[in-house]
This record gives structure tokens, C-alpha cells and sequence, in this order.
């Protein structure tokens, strides 16, 4: 196999100081690209820095993780001290959705009489590959790059729920659909995700204002970069209408292995003379048992004011407890609460139609495995190493801090400085 380096970043070797940069013979690595079957494991020589991109045992590799915004423009400092062998401390903290830790400079101080080695890694499993699930609930899209590893990925959507009429109408959201599959990908292709947003309720008005229905909520899917191919997607759930509880996100709307639908919004419950509380929110669907063998259950349908009970892994509905009190459905994809109609004990100039409550955002969940980037450094006894990097060293993992593990238990002091980058 052929690699060639596409950056030259300043590597420490023996001998170096903070901010050398090393004769590019003198070490392993740049940063290389890998597109097929890795290489075979090679030994690190000694007082070299093996596999720049790359796992514990110096296989040079590198994701490749698209185009960054350099723009993030939040840079940080941490600084720990590693006491024991085999332990992972985190020198960064965690992201926000998609975005990346990328270290810029790093300084090892060995405080201890025998030399010792330091991996610096991007995922809480140094040297090979790790298993993590990232959830995402607010209403957004954004771009997901396969890592380097990864050929599959475990795709969990809930649709959003619907918003509840207003108190002309009284009905409450549906909730939203449950999709899941497992979805071959490529490693250094990007998809696109969407996490579909609650319905708005059907705001309020007076005794001579109009009668709102509530809206529907968004889709929530997994597609090609495009949006045009989707993968996996959860239906959201409609809005209360002028006649019945919006419908629950359906099935057959939905595209996944594993599916159920939301529950539809309820009819509201008459109180007093003059007043009707508004109808509840489905909940949304949901799943038992394990990601790798789920048993969907369908949301629960409102027949009242109460929302829909929270099904195993799914969102509740919002309920109507009182006038003017309509609550909003729950994450996942819970369907909002409709208004309460006021009858102002039957004086016209007094009638309220309370707004309806929103319907909850939806929500993805991606499980994967992958290889995470791995740097190895060795510092001799009583010695500092470290460096300044051009071109940083990049995390492969979105939403996960930098960890460091040290190969014995010597006192040593790490400490790094790094800027956010936006997948």
C-alpha cells in the first residue's frame, strides 16, 4: 500500500524542545491517508513518535473526516497530572453537536527517574476502537462524516411531535414515530441528519378571535449528504385539528427495520358549565430491550386531558391540568397539550381560547464504532517534550474530549491547548 504524506505537522522526537520542528526523516507519520486495509502493525523505535494519525501500535492511518470550519475560533488550555498506569484523563472538555477538539500544542513533563510513554487519544478506548452513542434532541441538521472503521452505523430517529390546538378546538398533538435500522456507510463519506422539530400550538384568542389548529411535527432522518436518499426516517406527528386529536407519526410514513408509531392527541375533558380543558399529547414511540434487538412499541393515544404515558424509550404527551395551563410534550417527540376553551361563565366579552401547547423536538441517536486517532510520545527521566502544531492534531470523534493514558505510573504533568472545529 502507498501512502502519501499530505501535511508535515511538527513532531517531537527525542532531544526535542517545546516548538522544534524535527528533520522530516526523523520520524514516522505526517499525516498520511488510507483509504483501504490497514498496514501491518509496525514496533516503535525508540525516542520517535509512531503513527501521527494512527493507533497504538504505529499504524498509520487517517480519517478522513471532510472539511472543517476553522472559524470555531474557541480556544482552550487544560492542564492534568497522570499518576497511574492505565487510567484515561480528559484534557479537553466535550463539544457541542458535531464540533471537534483539535489540540494545537502539547508539553509532557516527566517529573520521575525512568523514561515512560504517553498517549494522547481522541476516544476513552486508546489504542484500538471504540463504541459510542451520540444523541442529539434539539431541532437541527447538520453533516456526519463516517470515521475511519466505521462501516456501519446503528440509526435511532423520533419524528416531533405535534402542537395542540388552541381552546376553539381543544384537541391535542400527535406524537411522533420511532425508526430504527442499521445503515452501511463509508468511511470518509458525509451524511446528513436531521432532527425534526415539535409543532407549534395554535396560539390563543378571544371569544370573537379564530380558532387555531396546532402543527405538525417535523420528520426526523438519516439521508445521503443530499437529503435525497433517506436511510432511516420518524415520521412527526400531526397537529391538533378542528375536529379530532392530531394522528400519531405513522409507519407507514416512517422508513426504519424497527417501527412504531406515535399516539394521537385527545378530546379535551368539559369542566364546570362553561370550560373545556384541553386534550392531551400522544407520546411518542418507542422501544424495549437492546439496540441490536428492539421490540418498538407504539405511543400512547390521549382519550382526555392527560397526555400519553411515556412508552419504554419514548417522549410522554403534554396534559391540560388546569385553564390556561396546557403543557408541552416530552422528549422524544411528545405531542403537545391542545388549549383550554374559558367560558367565562357563559359572558361572551369573557371567553378565552388559550393557546395550544408546542409538541416536543424529535431526536437521532447514531451508535458506531470506530478507530480513534491515537498519538504516542516518549519522554525520557526528568525530561520535557511537546510541541506546536501548524496543522493540529485532529479528533476524529465529534462530541468527545481528549483523553491521555500513560504506560507506567510516573508523576507526570500534560498540558495542552486546543481550538473548536466544526465538522
Amino acid at each position: 500500500m502507498a501512502y502519501s504524506p499530505k501535511n508535515q505537522a511538527a513532531l517531537p522526537i527525542s532531544g526535542s524542545t517545546v516548538g522544534s520542528t524535527p528533520p522530516s526523516t526523523a520520524f514516522l507519520g505526517g499525516v498520511y491517508s488510507a483509504n483501504t486495509s490497514l498496514p501491518t502493525p509496525q514496533s516503535s523505535p525508540s525516542g520517535l513518535l509512531i503513527g501521527a494519525l494512527g493507533d497504538k501500535f504505529g499504524r498509520l492511518v487517517i480519517l478522513n473526516n471532510g472539511p472543517r470550519d476553522m472559524t470555531g475560533g474557541l480556544n482552550g488550555s487544560s492542564s492534568t497530572n497522570i499518576t497511574s498506569i492505565n487510567t484515561f484523563s480528559a484534557v479537553t472538555p466535550v463539544p457541542g453537536a458535531s464540533s471537534y477538539y483539535d489540540i494545537s500544542s502539547i508539553v509532557i513533563q516527566n517529573n520521575s527517574s525512568s523514561a515512560t510513554g504517553v498517549f494522547l487519544s481522541d476516544s476513552n478506548g486508546i489504542g484500538g476502537s471504540s463504541s459510542n452513542t451520540y444523541s442529539y434532541t434539539s431541532a437541527q441538521s447538520f453533516n456526519w462524516t463516517a470515521p475511519i472503521g466505521t462501516t456501519s452505523v446503528t440509526v435511532q430517529a423520533w419524528g416531533g411531535g405535534g402542537g395542540g390546538a388552541n381552546g376553539g378546538y381543544v384537541y391535542g398533538g400527535g406524537g411522533g414515530a420511532y425508526a430504527s435500522s442499521v445503515v452501511s456507510v463509508t468511511p470518509g463519506t458525509t451524511y446528513l441528519v436531521t432532527i425534526g422539530s415539535g409543532g407549534t400550538g395554535g396560539g390563543a384568542s378571544t371569544y370573537n378571535g379564530p380558532s387555531n389548529v396546532g402543527n405538525a411535527g417535523g420528520n426526523s432522518s438519516f439521508s445521503n449528504s443530499t437529503g435525497t436518499t433517506n436511510y432511516v426516517l420518524a415520521a412527526g406527528g400531526a397537529g391538533g385539528g378542528a375536529s379530532a386529536g392530531g394522528a400519531g407519526g405513522s409507519t407507514s410514513a416512517s422508513i426504519g427495520t424497527y417501527l412504531a408509531a406515535g399516539g394521537a392527541g385527545g378530546p379535551g375533558l368539559v369542566s364546570g358549565t362553561w370550560d373545556k380543558l384541553g386534550g392531551g399529547g400522544g407520546s411518542s414511540g418507542g422501544y424495549s430491550g437492546s439496540i441490536s434487538s428492539q421490540t418498538p412499541i407504539t405511543g400512547i393515544t390521549s382519550t382526555n386531558n392527560n397526555g400519553g404515558t411515556a412508552v419504554s424509550n419514548g417522549g410522554a404527551g403534554g396534559s391540560d391540568n388546569a385553564l390556561a395551563s396546557s403543557f408541552n410534550g416530552v422528549n422524544p417527540g411528545g405531542g403537545g397539550a391542545g388549549g383550554a376553551f374559558e367560558g367565562g361563565n357563559g359572558a361572551y366579552n369573557k371567553t378565552l381560547k388559550d393557546a395550544g401547547a408546542d409538541g416536543a423536538a424529535g431526536k437521532i441517536s447514531l451508535t458506531y464504532t470506530s478507530l480513534g486517532n491515537s498519538y504516542y510520545f516518549q519522554v525520557p527521566a526528568y525530561a520535557t517534550r511537546g510541541a506546536n502544531y501548524t496543522v493540529p492534531l485532529i479528533s476524529t470523534q465529534p462530541n468527545t474530549a481528549w483523553y491521555l493514558e500513560s504506560l507506567n505510573s510516573n508523576n507526570i504533568n500534560v498540558s495542552v491547548t486546543y481550538i473548536l472545529n466544526k465538522g
